[in-house]
């Protein structure tokens, strides 16, 4: 086989290019293996590799006497199939999203399925673009500002711990303490009650505000070995804990009653499941929510390899705990704090669940994760794992919701190629180039590639292209003075349009809440164990302290109350570690022959009030941004909020209750009414 140059005529010789022939038009040498820009006798252009195609081996002048003329090398030739290519690019739709397609997953789609048209109308995949030089309005700007609420009902929010109460996923606690209970009793311990159990925690909180090297009976220690340095914990007199108090409660905590091989998740699972709840009860977010993975890190045993083993490991490389479970979350934008997590199970139980089979992982991942927020009109902000123009199209049609995320490796149907080639003519940082299409409801989506130090190509169909506020970097040069060298800090901007302003404000909320979590608390750097289930436990512990620190900061920086002390997070892990503690429930332990009952009290508040606005059944009024009145119980004026407890929605019956700015004291005059 002789060299390939520029003008070589060749045929493909893959599956891929059979039958196609065509002419050399540029020669890259980028890597060891060349590649190729070919033009072929359709007229399209695609980039092969030099094992894609060959040279055109034409027939000898002796060998022509008897063999038929072969049409394939005739550049005039065109066969079926490409016309029949060619009619069906001219005539395809601009919304070929297909919401009943599962090839459309392939996030490995080659650029050959990318052509170019006359008027520089892209078709990716199937899917039409068009160039847009700019977009001047943005189509969520009808949403109304909203910001993130916290229900508290009757918990005084003037306390840290009462943030903490409020996270928790308090009705699982009755059934935790009844398990936990059962185990004690199996093993002749004394039960515990409410009060033990958060004392127990706030333990666990002070040993990760200050972890000591060594066994945990280290902590329970009342003096100082002759010859070292340092100061005993002393926890026994200290917090009124014994050491074998809590090594009982350690080695007997349980979360259900009945694991099942069917579900090899549900040690665990009602703690997944009340954190959901409680999130969707309690927690009313803004406007944009996150979405990205978390990581529970995890060393110990398999269950692939031992029966009482982690039912599923997952290994990231690039995270700093790459190894262990992974956790789908999605979280508030505005405040940082936790919505929802959902666990990784395994290749086939993920394919089990919900639109897995329709849309794929990443797709059904975030519909599952944001089911709750069905026509709210929020807008899902995620990385490239979840982004991708089927996301945004599904998410537009099942559940009303905008979407903006980075595209690199799901790039069906979006113009990679094409924005790649405008950022390799070199343009200047900061500049973008966007091309449009438009979905099934008509309304448009944008493809966006943001010249920064790498190509930033981001799905969206909210924001503009109007100037945003610069990205700003913190730099560091060495310079010279006076014959001495210092350092020299200085700010680097970066323009960008208000849409990738928009799409990174947010971005990073998850990432953070992480360095929280891992960095700064590491409760699962100092809470060893080989009990998965403890694990797990641990790292859900971990985002409820985060996330009431987060609400904490939140409702403060609102009333502005900040105390730079309070506000740092070590400050309010040791304050709330000391009010868990001391905590106000009941913590008085039966004999060891007892058998008495799990104290009725589970934490909940007394009451709890939402906006009707808020509820499912007013979702059109919302959309129309009409208001939702109904009478109150107590004075019998129009009210814009309701009792949830005292209401039964399902049957059309809501108790009403004047707001808190009404001026009226409704609400607490309904909490003493009920108690009495």
């Amino acid at each position: 086989m002789g060299k390939i140059t520029v003008g070589c005529r060749v045929r493909g010789k893959t599956k891929k290019y059979q039958g196609k022939v065509g002419v050399v038009s540029a020669v890259h040498r980028v890597s060891r293996q060349h590649s190729y820009d070919v033009t072929w006798t359709n007229g399209s252009q695609d980039t092969v590799a030099a094992r894609a195609i060959e040279l055109e081996r034409r027939a000898s002048s002796e060998n022509t006497l008897h063999e038929p003329p072969n049409l394939m090398q005739d550049p005039a030739y065109t066969s079926f199939s490409e016309l029949l290519r060619e009619s069906n690019a001219a005539i395809v739709a601009d919304f070929s999203s297909s919401s009943n397609s599962s090839a459309a997953e392939d996030t490995n789609a080659s650029s050959s399925s990318d052509e170019q048209e006359e008027d520089d109308t892209v078709i990716a995949h199937g899917r039409r673009w068009k160039p847009c030089h700019s977009v001047l309005f943005d189509q969520g700007s009808h949403v109304q500002p909203r910001p993130t609420r916290f229900y508290m009902g009757a918990l005084d929010g003037s306390t840290i711990a009462k943030y903490f109460y409020l996270m928790y996923p308090m009705p699982t606690l009755k059934s935790t303490l009844a398990c936990t209970n059962a185990n004690l009793a199996m093993q002749s311990h004394r039960q515990i009650k409410v009060g033990d159990w958060f004392k127990w925690i706030g333990l666990r909180l002070a040993m990760a505000v200050e972890p000591r090297s060594g066994p945990l009976r280290v902590y329970w220690e009342s003096e100082c070995k002759e010859g070292f340095v340092g100061t005993p914990a002393n926890f026994g007199q200290r917090y009124g804990m014994t050491r074998h108090c809590f090594e009982q409660v350690l080695y007997c905590m349980s979360f259900t009653s009945d694991p099942t091989a069917e579900d090899p998740w549900k040690p665990i699972r009602p703690i997944v499941d009340g954190f959901n709840e409680r999130r969707k009860r309690v927690v009313n977010p803004g406007n944009i929510l996150c979405i990205d993975e978390c990581m529970s890190a995890w060393k110990g045993r398999e269950s692939k390899y031992c029966h009482d083993g982690l039912p599923h490991k997952t290994k990231i490389a690039r995270k700093p705990e790459g190894k262990g479970t992974e956790i789908k979350s999605i979280a508030d934008g505005q405040s940082g704090v936790l919505l929802g997590l959902e666990l990784v199970e395994g290749a086939v139980r993920q394919r089990e669940k919900l639109y897995a089979r329709e849309y794929g992982e990443g797709t059904s991942v975030v519909l599952r994760l944001s089911e709750h927020y069905r026509g709210t009109g929020r807008t899902i902000v995620a990385d490239s794992a979840f982004a991708s123009v089927k996301t945004l199209v599904q998410l537009e049609n099942r559940l009303g919701l905008f979407f903006m995320g980075m595209v690199k490796t799901a790039s069906v149907e979006y113009p990679k190629k094409h924005l790649l080639e405008w950022f390799n003519t070199a343009p200047r940082r900061g500049d973008f180039k966007v091309f449009s299409s438009t979905t099934e409801h008509g309304n448009q989506m944008y493809a966006i590639c943001w010249a920064d130090r790498k190509p930033m190509t981001i799905i969206s169909n909210r924001g503009t292209t109007l100037p945003g506020s610069d990205s700003v970097r913190t730099r560091h040069r060495l310079i010279e003075r006076n014959g001495l060298v210092e350092t020299m800090r200085y700010e680097k901007r970066i323009s960008r349009p208000q849409m990738v302003e928009l799409f990174f404000s947010d971005f990073s909320t998850i990432d953070i809440h992480d360095h929280y979590r891992q960095g700064s608390l590491a409760i699962e750097r100092e809470w060893i164990t080989r009990n998965w289930t403890h694990r797990l436990f641990s790292t859900i512990l971990g985002m409820i302290v985060v996330d009431a620190f987060l609400a904490y900061r939140y409702d403060m920086s609102n009333r502005e109350q900040v105390d730079g002390e309070d506000c740092s997070f070590q400050g309010f892990v040791s304050q709330l570690a000391h009010q868990l503690i001391f905590n106000d429930y009941e913590a008085v332990r039966t004999t060891r022959s007892g058998t008495a009952e799990v104290a009725e009290c589970d934490g909940e508040p007394t009451h709890v009030i939402k906006p009707f606005i808020e509820h499912p059944r007013y979702a059109s009024a919302r959309t129309q941004g009409k208001r939702v009145q109904r009478v109150c119980g107590m004075c019998s004026t129009k009210s814009s909020y309701y009792c949830v407890n005292c209401s039964q929605p399902d049957s059309n019956s809501f108790f009403g209750i004047c707001g808190p700015r009404s001026g009226r004291k409704c609400f607490s005059d309904h909490i003493t009414s009920t108690s009495i």
